[in-house]
């Protein structure tokens, strides 16, 4: 749970020193905490079962409809949790947390790209 914490603080600084506003940061950090995990999920569940493939194809627009009530239901918890880290002299004090951000957002990346293009 703590390295849970420290990822999405760390996010959230690490977009808040890119100069970006509070409802900014934290929409690029659902985008690294929710999208990348589903892409990475997406990829498997369509590789391991061919079988579902149809379902998938009828259903894509109910599909992406719960991933974005989901996705905006997810921002508005965020957005009220990271209330409490706006100060600038809090950001300053999560360097570690921002590290630890940056590791695990390139390993979702890396993890992605090779489901992605081994499974395909």
């Amino acid at each position: 749970m703590l390295i849970l914490r420290s990822f999405i603080v760390g996010g959230y600084a690490y977009y808040r020193k890119k100069k970006l506003e509070h409802g900014n940061a934290v929409t690029m950090l659902i985008l690294s905490v929710f999208g990348l995990p589903t892409l990475i999920v997406a990829g498997v569940v369509f590789h391991i079962s061919k079988d579902l493939s149809a379902i998938f194809d009828k259903y894509v627009f109910e599909l992406i409809l719960v991933f974005l009530a989901i996705g905006l239901l997810a921002i508005y918890k965020m957005d009220k949790y990271l209330e409490a880290y706006q100060s600038e002299e809090m950001l300053k004090a999560l360097s570690r947390e921002i590290s630890i951000h940056s590791v695990i957002v390139y390993s979702l990346i890396a993890v992605n790209f090779c489901v992605w293009y081994f499974l395909r």
